[in-house]
This record gives C-alpha cells, sequence and structure tokens, in this order.
C-alpha cells in the first residue's frame, strides 16, 4: 500500500497543550499515559468523543499488568 504523501505537516494535536515548565510537561505527559490505561476514563473519553481509540500494551506492559492484578 502506498501512503500519500501530504502537501504541509499534520498539526501536532498534543503538543500544543503541553505547559511551558518542563517539570510540568512531564506531569502532563505521564498523567495522559496514565489515564489511557484506566478503563472508566477510557470509556469515558469514547462516550464524549466518538474516537474508539485503544492503547497497544508492548508484551512486558501486559506480562507486568497480569502479574500486578490483584
Amino acid at each position: 500500500m502506498k501512503h500519500k504523501k501530504l502537501n504541509k505537516p499534520a498539526p501536532n494535536l498534543i503538543t500544543k497543550y503541553l505547559p511551558d515548565a518542563s517539570i510540568l510537561a512531564q506531569v502532563w505527559l505521564d498523567c495522559l499515559r496514565w489515564s489511557i490505561g484506566e478503563p472508566e476514563i477510557l470509556a469515558e473519553f469514547r462516550a464524549d468523543t466518538g474516537c474508539d481509540f485503544t492503547s497497544r500494551l508492548t508484551p512486558i506492559d501486559q506480562m507486568i499488568d497480569e502479574a500486578t492484578e490483584r
């Protein structure tokens, strides 16, 4: 499958919301990363936006999640 080359770069929809202070930007990104793994938050996001985003865990992340489930 050939990919279509865009005339201009796609907008960066995430970094425009990053705080200016680097420590706050890291906290913001960590919170975002955590939230996409929470089923309730992801369900509300899908209901609000209609987006069917599904995060993909690496095999090691999946093994850690399975090993630490209570």
